[in-house]
Parts: C-alpha cells; sequence; structure tokens
C-alpha cells in the first residue's frame, strides 16, 4: 500500500510500534514511490542497530540514475581533480532527485572542493576515473592519492555499472586495456560506482583478507591486519548489490550514531544475502560518509533519513548516486492502442455536413513511478472549432492509474478538416503530448423543386391543380 497524505510523515514516528519480523527488532515498510521500497528497521540484537534499506525495481518505468559528474576537460597535470565535492543531500536537491546515497571513497580526505575517487566512476556515460590501487603510485592518475589504503580497498576494486536502460550489473577491470577504463563484461558503462571491495559474490559472503600482496588482498597498515581487519571494525555502512537476476538494486545503510552501533562488513553483506535476496553487492565508503537522503512523496521536502556519524551536519563527499522518479505519461487512441507523442494523428473520418461524429475516446496513463500532474487538454489548428473536446477525469495521476476523455467531430465545410491536439503535464520529455485530428466534411446532395419555375417548394408539397372544363 502506498503511504499518502499525513501518514508517510509518521512513518519514523510509529518505527517504535511497528512489531518486527525478528526478535527484539522494528521494522516499517514504505512505497514512496513506484518500484521503490523503504525498510527502515531497528535491531537489538547483535548490539542496537539502525538500518535504511532500499530495493529498487529496475524494471520500472520512470526510474533512472546519476552518479555525480566528473569535472570536465581536466588536463593529466591538473589539481581540479575529478569531483566537486557535495553532500549527498545537497546534490540530491541540486539535481532534483527522489533518493540518494554516498557512493565513493575518495582523496584527500579534507574540506578541499574538489576530490579524487577512488576506482572507475561514470556518470551518464563520462568515464572520468579509472580503475586503480589504494595507494600512491605511477599507476595511477597524477595527484589521484595521497595516503596508503591498501588495508581496507582492494586494488582495482570491481564497481557496479547501470545503463541508460536501467541494465544493471557488477563490472570488472579488463587488464588488456592500457587506459584502465574497460571492463570483462560486454556492457555500456554509463553510471558506475566503485567500493573497496566486492563483499557478495555470486551469492557468498566475500571479506577480503590481509594476503600482504596487493594483488590478491589487503596489505597490513595504519593498525589493521589479519588478526584486526578494518573489514571487522563495527562503523557506519553504506553499500550497493542487486539481486540474482540483476532486475532489483539494493541501497543500505547502518548507522554509528543516534543510539545505533554500526555493523561489520560481513554483517552487513549476510543480511543483504538472506533478508534482501542480494547476490552481488559492493562495499561503499561508510563511517562519517555514511548518507541516505530522499524526498518526502508528499511534502515534497528532502531530508537525510539515517543518523550521520558525522553530526548535525553530514559530511561533504566526493560522489554520490541519485536515484529519480519520474512520471510517464501514455495516450492511448482507442484505448490499448498507443500513440506516439508528435507523430500520432487521429482520423474522425467522414461526416457529413450538419452532423456530428460518434465520440472517440483517449485513455491517458501514468506509467512511471512518480504523479503526473498539471494534466490538461487543448486543441489548436486550422480547424480547431470542428472538433469537441470533453474534460478530462483527471488532472493528476498517481503512478499506473489513469483517466479519459473524448473527441467529436462536426464539419464546418467540406472537405479536409484538421486540428491538433496538446496534453500538458509535468513529464519530463513529452510535455505536451502532441497528436493529429483530421476528418472529412461531406457536403450532401440536395434536391430543389420548382413550380412554377422560379418558386421553390418545400417538402411535403401541394402541387397546383389544374380545373378541367366540363361542357354541356
Amino acid at each position: 500500500m502506498r503511504i499518502t497524505n499525513r501518514a508517510w510523515a509518521l512513518v519514523l514516528a510509529v518505527l517504535a510500534l511497528v512489531p518486527s519480523q525478528r526478535i527484539g527488532g522494528t521494522v516499517v515498510v514504505t512505497h514512496p514511490y513506484r518500484g521503490v521500497t523503504l525498510t527502515v528497521r531497528s535491531e537489538t540484537s547483535p548490539r542496537v542497530e539502525h538500518i535504511n534499506v532500499v530495493q529498487i525495481d529496475l524494471t520500472t518505468p520512470g526510474l533512472r540514475f546519476r552518479v555525480t559528474d566528473g569535472n570536465a576537460n581536466q588536463p593529466s597535470t591538473s589539481t581540479l581533480r575529478e569531483t566537486t565535492a557535495a553532500a549527498t543531500l545537497s546534490y540530491l536537491t541540486s539535481q532534483n532527485g527522489q533518493l540518494a546515497i554516498n557512493a565513493h571513497f575518495y582523496q584527500p580526505n579534507s574540506t578541499d572542493a574538489n576530490r579524487w575517487v577512488v576506482g572507475l566512476a561514470a556518470s551518464q556515460g563520462n568515464i572520468y576515473s579509472s580503475f586503480e590501487g589504494p595507494t600512491p603510485a605511477t599507476a595511477n592518475p597524477v595527484n589521484s592519492l595521497t595516503l596508503t589504503q591498501n588495508y581496507a580497498i582492494m586494488t582495482n576494486a570491481p564497481a557496479l555499472n547501470i545503463d541508460a536502460q536501467n541494465n544493471a550489473q557488477i563490472v570488472h577491470y579488463d587488464a588488456s586495456y592500457p587506459d584502465k577504463k574497460h571492463v570483462l563484461e560486454p556492457v555500456t558503462l554509463y553510471n558506475a560506482v566503485a567500493g573497496s571491495a566486492q563483499i557478495v559474490t555470486n551469492g557468498v559472503t566475500s571479506i577480503p583478507t590481509y594476503t600482504q600482496n596487493a594483488a590478491t588482498g589487503l596489505i597490513d597498515g595504519n593498525g589493521w591486519s589479519a588478526s584486526n581487519s578494518w573489514y571487522n571494525a563495527t562503523n557506519a555502512r553504506t553499500a550497493i548489490g542487486l539481486t540474482s537476476d540483476n532486475h532489483t538494486l539494493v541501497l543500505f545503510t547502518i548507522d554509528n550514531a543516534g543510539g545505533s552501533a554500526g555493523m561489520t562488513i560481513g554483517e552487513v553483506a549476510d543480511m543483504m544475502r538472506n533478508d534482501y535476496g542480494v547476490y552481488n553487492a559492493l562495499n561503499l565508503d561508510g563511517g562519517g560518509s555514511t548518507t541516505m537522503a530522499l524526498q518526502d512523496p508528499v511534502t515534497r521536502v528532502r531530508s537525510v533519513i539515517n543518523t550521520s556519524s558525522n553530526g548535525a551536519s553530514p559530511r561533504v563527499v566526493a560522489s554520490s548516486l541519485v536515484v529519480f522518479a519520474d512520471p510517464e505519461i501514455a495516450v492511448e487512441q482507442p484505448p490499448g492502442t498507443n500513440l506516439t507523442d508528435g507523430s500520432a494523428t487521429i482520423s474522425c473520418g467522414s461526416v457529413n455536413l450538419g452532423s456530428m461524429s460518434s465520440a472517440f475516446t483517449f485513455m491517458v496513463k501514468n506509467t512511471g513511478a512518480a504523479d503526473l500532474t498539471g494534466l490538461a487538454v487543448s486543441k489548436d489548428g486550422t480547424n480547431a472549432a470542428d472538433f469537441t473536446v470533453g474534460s478530462l477525469g483527471a488532472a493528476t495521476l498517481a503512478p499506473n492509474t489513469s483517466t479519459t476523455f473524448t473527441v467529436t467531430f462536426a464539419p464546418g465545410a467540406a472537405g479536409s478538416r484538421t486540428a491538433a491536439l496538446h496534453l500538458a503535464s509535468n513529464d519530463a520529455d513529452e510535455n505536451p503530448f502532441d497528436i493529429s485530428l483530421t476528418g472529412t466534411g461531406v457536403a450532401v446532395p440536395e434536391i430543389a423543386v420548382e413550380q412554377p419555375a422560379g418558386t421553390n417548394l418545400t417538402e411535403p408539397a401541394t402541387t397546383p391543380t389544374r380545373t378541367r372544363s366540363t361542357f354541356p
């Protein structure tokens, strides 16, 4: 059931009142947008945990994605770095999106306005960061890394790619290309995020180990080692994964603030596998970077819905992944037959002058993921007065709902008659939705009878009688 009106604003407030399917915890499940399921849950074992999980049906029309854009046209010696840093909520707001999480690890970890992301990154088809190792080296872009992080980040860690048609999968480094921007899988890199490691691989938890060899695992450093793994620390975490059919994208955050004690990365992987059917997953930047932000579908207000370890102001990060839930208009005439914006023509047939056609019914649908609003129909064109347009049944359509209107044709003159329909809405790329109308006026033959010549008779007419003379 879709949360509406004030109910959505009460979701978090009633969290403690909703019984959990897990002992000692609570769960609230909502559907803020079509194809988007948000689960807000708390656990008390093995420690207090506040968790947000978003499951996104990638087959839902109207959903699209965007990774933080790369800074354009940077020369190899540039100090501009790869992205302009922004808090996840700020980037979500600037993009007018509906949902976002933080993404890449990055350097430098400072207040600098621009950052280098660690690992493969692409936004809208622009691949602006390559696969790379977690240490400063000549193999990395100039000035890209200043700190050694091979105790946590795997060399050439896999990435998750979502193409323009929302086909998603985990992708892996192809060493045969020197630019380090190619993958083994036959996909088009479009929106890609990388993390520290793949933590679920083909349905199995796969936490990196300290092999002391950067090609195969992690290396002791910064106090972390096989006996004290960075992956075994409880902290705020952000992760991203896919189900086995790659049709459901899962976004995961666990807090380490506000009473929540965080999770190990192994615990994150296990929960994603066991509770949400994740088959492959990556660990993204966590700690103070962990952020999930959402636009309330009713009030349209955007806010951070997790409790940040960074305090009252969520951390400014190098990249975020934004989810857009767009409305999508579809028009059918007759109902069941889809029309194409800008090229559809509806013929109202041939109608005698002085007569009117039967009504032509148009069905308007919202096949997208958010409300279709501002619906209005208008007409113009050479013979617009010949076409009568009925009222729309609704000005707003929730996802997967429809309304209708009718058009009738009464030609004002003989011959070809034309007009155009325009359906306005908040659809991003079909506003207005344009439809051509045609019809033919037919002049009906009309008999005229005069008697005497020059004097018209009307039907029924009285025929003059001739008097017959009578002779005796």
